[in-house]
């Protein structure tokens, strides 16, 4: 009894460990409000993540940008080829685009929404919403998607708004 009691204990502590060490290789900001416990509680029990205007995630909520939809469209569309992920569909007069990102170590499928929406003639606003196909966490993936998309845009147009990005 007592040898089975230390061998599940060993592939529980094993199975933490690979967690832990999935959540650390996706880069998430841990320490970053709302908080470590709160991030961790997340990234393993959720295969989502998405920008939203009241996402306790400051990363999660949308930047403004100042150019019209149609060309922030087209930064996007450059920067997800950029990032090597497949475009699975395209609809530019919406300013959507859908595309699928396979994760480095098992590769996963993951599924990427993007929308651009107007805020009026010369700003928008970017929309993303990315999940999981497979499993309930994440490990931090999706937003590690997010974020990589909104590093290959936001040096030459987020607006320094404090919006989050």
């Amino acid at each position: 009894m007592k040898l089975i009691f230390k061998v599940v204990l060993v592939l529980l502590l094993a199975a933490l460990a690979l967690a832990m060490a999935t959540v650390w290789r996706n880069r998430v900001p841990l320490a970053d409000p709302p908080g470590l416990i709160t991030r961790l509680a997340t990234y393993f029990s959720k295969n989502i993540a998405l920008v939203e205007a009241d996402s306790r995630f400051p990363e999660l909520r949308p930047n403004t940008y100042d150019m019209p939809p149609e060309q922030l469209f087209a930064r996007v569309r450059t920067a997800v080829v950029e990032l090597g992920w497949r475009i699975d569909r395209l609809d530019p007069g919406a300013y959507r685009l859908h595309a699928v990102v396979t994760t480095p170590w098992l590769g996963f499928k993951d599924d990427v929404a993007i929308e651009i929406r107007a805020q009026d003639d010369t700003r928008s606003q970017l929309f993303v919403k990315s999940t999981s196909r497979t499993g309930r966490a994440d490990y931090g993936a999706n937003l590690r998607h997010i974020q990589d998309l909104l590093q290959r845009i936001h040096p030459q147009t987020v607006r320094g708004d404090g919006s989050g990005g």
